[in-house]
């Protein structure tokens, strides 16, 4: 066995009958000539090896050294078959001028060729030949495995119709090499290897169109019409012979091929002929330029369809159909060219993504994004990135343009795909520091206060926020070709999804941002409101507290109620910047004076604890026992009743017992008040009597509260001696059973303040801090029986008279004096009446003279004024308001004028504090009036 770069050797001749080579015959083989083109273009290799590899490698490496990428489908594909040791090498080498092994007969009459080799056909010249010059198309010729070989034996015949159904895939072509005294024989002709060639094509599902040329070796006598006619009625009988699926039942021979012929010389006997019958081939059938008008013997070149796939994809179709037929499957030649464009493009693309990562392109884009100021308006990152993608398409574009369009499109869109995930990260970098940055810079204006108004504030920021926002997005994003733009692209890449994504989250966090800080300005102008409330509440309820009128808690409830109405219109007014909507006000009102009514609430569970309790009871003791209508301490008179003061004391002590034991506070009054003014008038005059049956209800539940506390603590009076009152004195009556729980209160109300057990409690703590209070007033009252009281005894006036007798003649005889006395006296008496004389001295002797000595000029201007007013109206004189008489009182009160009555009932007061504090050796003097 030669190899295919070794110099010539004579041929060997593959004709059966030939049995020996002569040296004459030798001498007239000519030696080819010299190949211009570089040996790796032309030099031939194995395709497929005797075992069923495919060098892929090697086919690679073989296309690439002829250009392959510059074919497009400007080439053709030709394989030749036949029976073993016919010769087919040689008529390669010949037709084509390529260098494929030939048989060496030294060695006897073997195998020769193993497998399928591939080499590039040096004739007809295309060496120069491109998709875009048009010139003559490159030839690529495949030399098979001889059939019927003894060293495969006759059951092996798997690998010869595999590599047959290969030739069928791949082969636009095929050369069936067959000896001319063949021709009408059953087997030497080889109508077993056409039968299979035929049904192998038939089991493609939708097979090309292949043009089967016949070439007849040793051709003799007989005319080539009769040799093409017996060729054809005995392609025809195979072709109705062999069993079609259904699909083809009806198709003809004609429909899958173009039956081709040609008749060769003897390749010994006349091979100057041969090599003459050679070249004429060439011409006839693989030149564009040759002219015929025999359909039969067109030019294969320009006759034949362009192939199913690009050269620069015959490597990946080779290789799948390969491993298809390997696989027994069915062979879809169309599907197939598509399937090799998906792969040819799919590995491009991914040849031009490692090349961007390898290149570091992406990793410097994320550096860059990490180090960028976030204030900046664009670092220019979507450019960068269009840059890097733009680039990469050129490059995909020029490889992939001979690939079917429709395939390269979407593998075009898979790549851009691709790159704009690699560069997914440096732009989620970018916006995610942006967008930290811009939420920070909200959180500072935000929390700002000032007097703009916060939806003003906040509308702004937001604004400025989304406008930042979208040009980082806009630099962020790359641009895409022109190309790219005209597509309709539903499905969302990388870089679209993380834009998404990171600005759902912005939008989100700044909302938050903005919700929080408009809630926390909420809450806090809330907060200042409700401690106002709080506090307002709690001074209201101490000082009902202290009053301890009749209608506490009326006061308390007007009060509460006043105070929430107050609260509300200020919280509108706090709140006006904050546009809120009409829920959020009525939530925000009703949270408000439910927490003032807590408050409220709070307050009298405080107040209502047992010292306060007792404390409160005492003041109204103290104020109705021990104190008169004045205010002033009370001087108790031989005359005066103690016992039924002390009842009448007690009596208000246990009123404020009765009011303090359940709380009658309002639930909601600011939401009854809306519900009250809301409504028609029929709602009006429902809710209005509603509010009477309940305040009849808490009227007679007080009172019978009141009642009980009397009957079972306040002693009655009967015909005892009044000095055993306010001790402890037993009533006259038998009381009733102490109940354990108030009628018409119910405890799950938790409106129960005391129940009646503390209510036992703090009476018996009342009643022993009042004790002595009351034994004080009985000992002063018995000390005044005793004598001292202000008057003199009876006999001390009769004395007086008769001693007197004298002075009282003379004033009967002289009434003018008389009469200027008694009018001296009465002025005197109104005199000491206005000066309050008996208080001022409690104070004691030396403050009172001197209390008395400061009030001598003023009481006697003031008895002069009332006697000039009284005088001006007895005689009907109209009174100047502008002008004041001697010692007028243009300076009292209007309280005071309207009093009116005479100068007796105008009394200056002492205040008891003053008087206290004056006991108590305080350093302030204390004065009526100051």
């Amino acid at each position: 066995r030669l190899s295919c770069v070794t110099p010539r050797v004579p041929r060997v001749c593959h004709s059966a009958r030939c049995v020996a080579l002569t040296t004459d015959c030798a001498r007239a083989y000519p030696e080819p000539r010299t190949r211009n083109p570089p040996e790796a273009m032309t030099s031939s290799f194995p395709l497929l090896t005797g075992d069923g590899t495919l060098e892929t490698q090697k086919l690679v490496s073989f296309l690439a050294a002829n250009g392959a990428d510059q074919w497009n489908k400007h080439y053709v594909v030709v394989a030749v078959m036949g029976p073993q040791s016919s010769g087919k090498s040689t008529l390669m080498n010949h037709v084509f001028g390529t260098e494929f092994t030939e048989m060496n007969h030294e060695k006897g009459r073997s195998q020769t060729t193993r497998g399928v080799w591939m080499a590039r056909a040096e004739k007809p010249n295309s060496f120069d030949s491109t998709d875009a010059n048009k010139g003559p198309k490159p030839i690529l010729v495949l030399d098979l495995e001889g059939t019927d070989g003894r060293e495969r034996g006759e059951d092996d015949t798997s690998f010869e119709k595999q590599t047959a159904l290969f030739a069928m895939a791949s082969a636009d072509v095929l050369m069936v090499n067959m000896w001319c005294n063949d021709l009408g024989r059953e087997v030497a002709s080889g109508k077993p290897l056409l039968k299979v060639v035929f049904q192998v094509n038939l089991k493609l599902f939708t097979p090309k169109k292949t043009t089967l040329l016949f070439v007849i070796r040793d051709k003799s006598r007989t005319p080539e019409d009769k040799l093409l006619e017996t060729l054809t009625e005995d392609l025809s009988r195979i072709w109705a012979s062999i069993t079609k699926p259904e699909r083809h039942a009806r198709s003809k021979f004609t429909d899958f091929f173009d039956l081709k012929f040609v008749a060769l010389s003897h390749f010994e006997h006349a091979h100057e002929q041969f090599v003459s019958d050679c070249d004429a081939l060439r011409e006839k059938f693989f030149t564009d330029e040759t002219e015929t008008n025999n359909p039969h013997n067109a030019p294969v070149a320009r006759q034949t369809s362009e192939p199913t796939v690009p050269a620069s994809g015959l490597a990946v179709s080779l290789r799948e159909a390969w491993k298809a037929i390997q696989e027994n499957r069915d062979l879809d030649l169309p599907k197939h060219g598509v399937m090799v464009a998906t792969v040819r493009c799919e590995e491009i693309g991914g040849e031009i993504v490692e090349r961007v990562v390898s290149g570091k392109k992406m990793v410097n884009l994320v550096e860059l994004a990490e180090k960028s100021d976030p204030g900046t308006a664009g670092i220019s990152l979507g450019a960068k990135v269009a840059e890097i993608l733009n680039e990469s398409l050129l490059k995909y574009d020029e490889e992939a343009k001979f690939f079917d369009p429709e395939i390269a499109r979407a593998k075009r869109k898979t790549l851009t795909h691709k790159i704009r995930k690699l560069a997914a990260p440096a732009v989620s970098v970018r916006l995610k520091k942006v967008s930290g940055f811009l939420l920070k810079n909200a959180s500072s204006k935000v929390g700002n206060k000032g007097n703009v108004s916060f939806s003003e504030v906040s509308q702004g920021l937001l604004a400025d926020s989304t406008k930042a926002w979208s040009d980082t997005v806009a630099d962020a994003c790359p641009k895409t070709l022109e190309s790219e733009t005209d597509e309709e692209d539903d499905d969302e890449d990388a870089i679209t999804a993380q834009i998404s994504l990171i600005a759902e989250a912005f939008t989100k966090d700044l909302n938050l941002v903005i919700t929080t800080a408009r809630r926390e300005r909420i809450s806090g102008c809330v907060s200042v409101l409700e401690k106002q409330a709080e506090r307002a509440v709690a001074a209201a309820v101490d000082a009902a507290l202290d009053d301890g009128s009749h209608d506490l808690w009326d006061g308390i409830n007007e009060s509460v109620g006043k105070q929430c109405a107050k609260t509300v219109k200020a919280l509108a007014s706090a709140l006006g910047g904050f546009k809120l909507s009409q829920q959020e006000v009525s939530d925000l009102r009703v949270s408000l004076t439910a927490k003032t009514h807590v408050a409220a609430e709070l307050k009298i569970k405080d107040v209502t604890s047992d010292t306060n309790v007792v404390t409160l009871m005492k003041n109204q003791f103290s104020k109705s026992f021990s104190k008169d209508s004045r205010g002033l301490p009370k001087v108790w008179r031989a005359e005066d009743d103690v016992g039924k003061q002390n009842n009448a004391a007690q009596k208000q002590a246990v009123r404020v017992l009765a009011l303090l034991s359940v709380n009658r506070l309002i639930g909601d009054l600011y939401a009854q008040t809306a519900v009250g003014t809301g409504g028609g008038d029929k709602s009006d005059g429902r809710a209005t009597s509603d509010k009477s049956k309940a305040a009849e209800t808490e009227a007679r539940s007080m009172a019978a509260i009141e009642q009980t506390l009397v009957d079972h603590f306040v002693p009655k009076i009967g015909d005892e001696d009044d000095e055993t009152i306010g001790t402890n004195a037993q009533p006259v009556t038998e009381r009733k059973k102490y109940p354990t729980e108030w009628e018409g209160v119910s405890d799950a109300d938790n409106k129960v303040l005391l129940d009646p057990g503390r209510c036992r409690q703090i009476w018996k703590r009342f009643e022993s801090d009042v004790q002595y209070v009351v034994s004080q007033a009985v000992a002063a009252r018995d000390a005044a029986k005793r004598g001292g009281g202000n008057q003199a005894p009876v006999w001390m006036y009769f004395a007086l008279l008769m001693l007197g007798m004298d002075e009282v003649f003379w004033l009967v005889r002289n009434p003018v004096t008389l009469l200027f006395l008694v009018l001296l006296g009465l002025f005197l008496k109104a005199v000491y009446q206005r000066m309050d004389a008996e208080t001022a001295m409690r104070m004691g002797f030396v403050p009172g003279i001197m209390f008395l000595a400061t009030k001598v000029v003023p009481a006697v201007l003031g008895v002069v004024a009332k006697l000039v007013e009284d005088g001006r109206d007895a005689h009907g004189l109209k009174r100047d308001e502008s002008t004041t008489g001697v010692g007028g009182n243009a300076g009292a009160s209007p309280a005071a004028k309207r009093a009116g009555g005479d100068a007796t009932s105008a009394r200056v007061g002492v205040s008891s504090e003053g008087v206290s504090q004056r006991r108590a050796g305080t350093s302030t003097m204390m004065y009526p009036g100051e």
